[in-house]
């Protein structure tokens, strides 16, 4: 069993619908309800913050795919301590949940947004971070928790830096990614 984090999210419900797909048994938690057709998913709903809730939920899985997370760079500048509870703290919790269920995979949803400004593009994945957000600072948190639990209790941890994401299905809102806002724009006939 897998354990999804961040379940309703645009890309965890692409992850989860993969992995079910493949007749994986998913445990996908969030705290916004969401239905699942699969009949190999089932939902939990749940905050990456509440630590004992997420080692809990966890018992049985044998990795955790974590992608919860406050996405909102602007939320992240009015509510800098929001946004370090969700996305640092629930890495955290999510970490630790893996070490007491004697986990040996965790995948982490890191963000392009640990780079700040980029020296030079294309960015290579060895330039140094320097975060301008609060929100790239709570991801480059939570990727060095990753690195050190990899390291200190030999979990088998990755963490992917993500750039704009863009796909069937994902909203139009603040939060959605330059290509989908190009892709709209275009399509109605304005500049990209």
């Amino acid at each position: 069993m897998i354990l999804v984090t961040g379940a309703s999210g645009f890309i965890a419900s692409y992850v989860i619908e993969r992995l079910a797909e493949r007749g994986e048994e998913v445990t996908a938690l969030d705290i916004k309800e969401k239905k699942f057709l699969q009949k190999n998913v089932r939902f939990v709903k749940a905050d990456v913050r509440d630590g004992e809730a997420v080692a809990e939920i966890a018992k049985g899985c044998g990795g955790i795919i974590h992608l919860a997370a406050q996405i909102s760079v602007q939320k992240s500048v009015e509510e800098p301590l929001y946004d370090f509870e969700v996305n640092a703290l629930g890495t955290l919790n999510a970490l630790e949940a893996a070490r007491k269920n004697g986990m040996k995979r965790f995948v982490y949803s890191s963000s392009a947004a640990i780079y700040g400004k980029p020296v030079k593009i294309p960015i290579s994945e060895e330039e140094e971070p320097a975060p301008i957000s609060p929100y790239g600072v709570s991801k480059l948190a939570g990727e060095r928790y990753v690195l050190n639990y990899a390291r200190v209790h030999d979990l088998g941890a990755v963490a992917l830096r993500i750039f704009n994401v863009y796909g069937k299905g994902q909203a139009m809102n603040d939060y959605a990614g330059v290509i989908t806002k190009f892709k709209e724009n275009i399509s109605a006939g304005k500049p990209p």
